[in-house]
C-alpha cells in the first residue's frame, strides 16, 4: 500500500525509479513513494515521519531524495520563464480571499473555458469549496507568485476522485492559468505535480473534459509524454492520461 507510515515505522531501504522522478521507501512491507526534487525543482514541504535506517539514509543522500509527501503541506518552488519565482502550493481555506481576487482578474472568455458556461460572482459556498478540501478525494493545488502586498494566484490545478475512496476508479483534472501567464507552461508543471501526488496515492489514471476551442488545454495533454487517449463526445473532448506506464 502506498501511504504515510507512522513515526515509529521504520526504513530498510529504497528503490530508485529515476524514470517516474520517485523512488520508493520499504519498510515492514509497505511502501511511500517519495518526489525526487531533481527533477520537480526544490521540494520544500515533504513530511519527513519515519526512521530511517542507516543504509536508507545513505540512500536519501546519494539519491538526494527527501522526505515523505504530505498532500495537504505541498509546497514546491519553481521558477517562470522569464525568471520570476512562483511556488505551486496545497490551498487552504485562509486563501479564500485571494482565491477570490484571482477569479476577478480572469475574462470571460477564459471562465466559460473552465466551467463551459457563464458564471457571475463566485457564492460564499462556492468559495468554502474551492478552499476547504480533503487532500484525499480532492487534491488542489494553486500556483503563487509574491508581489510587494502580498502573495497573489495566477492559477491552479486539482483531482477528484471519480469514486470515493477507490484511487484505482482514476481522478478527473481540471486547470485554470490566468491570462497574463498562459502560453508559459503553468499549466504543464501543475500536471506534473499532480501527476506525482497522484500516482503516490495510488490512482491510475486522469480523466478530463474540455471543449473543442481549448486547443491549448488538449496540447497539455498530449505534450505531458503519458499514454493518451482522446475521443470526441457531446461536442466536448474527453482525455484519458494513463499514470500507471
Amino acid at each position: 500500500a502506498t501511504g504515510v507510515l507512522p513515526t515509529e515505522s521504520r526504513v530498510h531501504h529504497l528503490t530508485p525509479r529515476p524514470h517516474r522522478g520517485m523512488c520508493r521507501l520499504h519498510a515492514r512491507g509497505r511502501q511511500i513513494v517519495l518526489i525526487n526534487p531533481c527533477r520537480h525543482g526544490k521540494v520544500a514541504v515533504l513530511r519527513l515521519c519515519v526512521d530511517c535506517s542507516c543504509a536508507a539514509r545513505e540512500q536519501l543522500a546519494t539519491t538526494g531524495m527527501f522526505h515523505i509527501m504530505d498532500p495537504s503541506h505541498y509546497q514546491v518552488d519553481e521558477t517562470l520563464r522569464d525568471g520570476r519565482p512562483v511556488v505551486v502550493r496545497a490551498i487552504h481555506g485562509k486563501d479564500q480571499q485571494e482565491i477570490l481576487a484571482a477569479y476577478h482578474e480572469l475574462d470571460s472568455h477564459s471562465i466559460y473555458l473552465r466551467f463551459f458556461a457563464a458564471r457571475g460572482e463566485p457564492t460564499a459556498a462556492e468559495l468554502h469549496d474551492w478552499t476547504e478540501v480533503d487532500f484525499a478525494s480532492l487534491v488542489r493545488l494553486i500556483l503563487c507568485l509574491a508581489e510587494p502586498n502580498g502573495e497573489r494566484i495566477i492559477g491552479g490545478a486539482s483531482y477528484a476522485l471519480l469514486v470515493p475512496a477507490n484511487p484505482a476508479a482514476g481522478a478527473e483534472i481540471s486547470f485554470l492559468i490566468e491570462e497574463d501567464f498562459q502560453g508559459q507552461g503553468l499549466a504543464t508543471m501543475l500536471l506534473q505535480h499532480l501527476v506525482c501526488i497522484a500516482r503516490s496515492a495510488g490512482i491510475t489514471h486522469f480523466v478530463a473534459e474540455t471543449l473543442i476551442e481549448n486547443r491549448s488545454m488538449v496540447s497539455v495533454f498530449a505534450g505531458s509524454g503519458l499514454p493518451m487517449k482522446r475521443w470526441l463526445e457531446d461536442g466536448v473532448v474527453r482525455i484519458r492520461l494513463d499514470l500507471t506506464a
